[in-house]
């Protein structure tokens, strides 16, 4: 049997979940930050971040899900995943441009739960480049 859940916040559970092609590809991104031009990790990530858009949807069948549906059943690292695309920025864009880009993808895609850590990660991101 599976234990309760809170209902009011189904993005922050804790359980281990099995690996996904939405996980590779973004460790890819996270792993090849360093080594790839800047321009060409922000356009990779945004690749993604427009197919988590599009799942998130649910316009199209591209995840079937057996209950409740969405994105945050990926349990994604935000933290993780997103401190080399906001360095990635910093590089290619202007401030302005760049902490919209970066409001956009928080505000869109990072569960609730992460929100505050991964809000915190950029404005130090910012910070640490200004």
């Amino acid at each position: 049997m599976f234990p309760a859940e809170p209902a009011s916040s189904p993005s922050c559970r804790t359980p281990t979940k099995p690996r996904t092609e939405a996980d590779l590809l973004l460790d890819r991104c996270v792993a090849e930050a360093e080594t790839l031009e800047p321009g060409e990790v922000c356009s990779a990530y945004e690749l993604l971040f427009d197919l988590l858009r599009e799942i998130d949807r649910c316009e199209r069948d591209i995840v079937f899900w057996a209950d409740e549906g969405g994105t945050w059943n990926f349990m994604i690292p935000w933290t993780r995943v997103l401190l080399p695309y906001f360095r990635s920025l910093t590089k290619v864009m202007s401030p302005p441009e760049r902490e919209r880009r970066a409001r956009v993808v928080l505000d869109e895609l990072v569960d609730d739960c992460d929100r505050a850590a991964v809000r915190r990660l950029l404005d130090q991101t910012l910070q640490e480049q200004a």
